[in-house]
């Protein structure tokens, strides 16, 4: 069984996290957090998470090595940046990664309204086969597919914005990572508000956390706290 931590860091003083599952019960208790003081959430569960915060925070997953907690698990040591449901797109051009050896097990999972389910599209066919878990007291919805090695092109028929992440997975090897817009493509929504907006602007919006300092701190905090960087 593969165990997760999932790292969060303030940004600012008396910055509230919460953590739910996706029955909306709460996963932890709630954490008040000063500026750059963060705290891990680790979890072997297949359940999905909803976090929130009042003030802009990074949010960081990680899998711990083979050799640490897990057990006969086809994974290894990654870590990926987490970013908010306001960074989307409507339509993601990916390509799976190459292994050293033999090849990953591909997974995407993705982030959608909830009204806004039907229309995905993964390679211009509508998906099949795959799961919705709706997330209480949130308007989202989230799905993983399953992924041949290849490029791959995730859209939505009627423009609909939407976030996915990426995961391989084979023995002794693993990667995660947020796929990124398809070249050239433009999403717009009366309330959409852009990347640049958002590092500009450091007073956040009800509903809106923005992400506008290095990911590096998070990361050199981690490896402090393992005692892996001094």
């Amino acid at each position: 069984m593969t165990c997760f931590d999932v790292c969060f860091l303030a940004l600012d003083a008396d910055t509230v996290v919460r953590i739910y599952y996706s029955d909306g019960a709460a996963a932890f208790p709630t954490q008040l957090l000063n500026a750059f003081q963060f705290f891990d959430y680790a979890t072997t569960s297949t359940d999905n998470y909803h976090v929130s915060a009042d003030k802009p925070i990074h949010v960081a997953q990680f899998a711990e090595s083979l050799g640490n907690t897990m057990v006969n698990a086809d994974s290894d040591a990654f870590m990926m940046m987490l970013e908010s449901t306001n960074f989307k797109s409507c339509r993601y051009s990916f390509s799976t990664m190459d292994s050293v050896a033999g090849s990953f097990s591909n997974t995407i999972h993705i982030t959608i309204a909830t009204s806004d389910k039907t229309g995905l599209l993964l390679d211009n066919a509508a998906l099949s086969g795959n799961t919705w878990v709706d997330m209480a007291t949130t308007p989202h919805s989230i799905t993983r597919i399953d992924l041949n090695t290849g490029v791959h092109v995730l859209s939505h028929s009627m423009g609909k914005m939407f976030s996915a992440l990426l995961y391989g997975q084979r023995s002794k090897e693993s990667y995660a990572v947020p796929i990124q817009p398809a070249p050239g493509t433009y999403c717009f929504t009366a309330h959409a508000r852009t990347l640049q907006e958002g590092l500009a602007n450091t007073t956040p919006v009800a509903g809106e956390c923005f992400h506008h300092y290095t990911p590096l701190i998070i990361l050199m905090e981690y490896l402090k706290k393992v005692k892996l960087f001094v």
